[in-house]
């Protein structure tokens, strides 16, 4: 991972998708957070981006008590 978060580096290979609400999916759309990242918006108004990482530690240390898988 290259063009990453740039906090954590590993030797793993995970592909992490997110779905964000639509309250959140305008602040989510505004920056590119990650250089491989696929954004795809949502017929109900959430965002879902995609994207190869690394290391999972990031989103297993979220600061959201509850992310919901998808």
């Amino acid at each position: 991972m290259a063009e990453g978060f740039g906090t954590i580096r590993g030797d793993g290979d995970f592909h992490v998708v997110l779905r964000f609400t639509r309250a959140n999916a305008g602040l989510i759309a505004e920056k590119q957070w990650h250089a491989g990242q696929v954004v795809k918006p949502q017929p109900d108004g959430t965002l879902i981006p995609a994207h190869n990482i690394d290391s999972i530690l990031p989103v297993t240390r979220s600061s959201n008590p509850s992310p919901t898988a998808a």
